[in-house]
């Protein structure tokens, strides 16, 4: 694979957490579908792609969680501040991924072991 492949791909799979991450059940397609189909083309993506699964299935139990507690009023508060952290993440892994560094998401359960 080309490193412009690399970057566009690895992109795509952040950006595309992103955009379906207002629906957080929903943040997970995207990088799972990109690290699938290039897992084993391109260590970069697999690790890229560990990452943002890590991060998108953490985000959604994040959020989860912060709905359930909007019943003592908390989580109207700490809901806007999950989404922001997801839209900060996902921004600053798409820039790693565009110059083809290695991000690991911060405060993510590692579900996939990143390489």
């Amino acid at each position: 694979m080309s490193k412009s492949d690399e970057k566009t791909w690895g992109v795509v799979m952040h950006l595309g957490s992103l955009i379906l991450g207002i629906f957080p059940i929903l943040s997970f397609i995207v990088p799972l579908i990109v690290w699938l189909i290039n897992k084993d083309r391109s260590r970069m993506l697999n690790d890229h792609g560990r990452s943002a699964l890590n991060w998108s299935i953490t985000y959604i139990i994040m959020m989860t969680v912060f709905g359930a507690l909007t019943a003592v009023y908390i989580g109207a508060l700490l809901l806007p501040l999950g989404f922001l952290a997801h839209v900060i993440l996902c921004i600053i892994a798409a820039v790693k991924a565009g110059q083809r560094r290695k991000f690991k998401h911060p405060m993510t359960i590692p579900f996939l072991r990143v390489g």
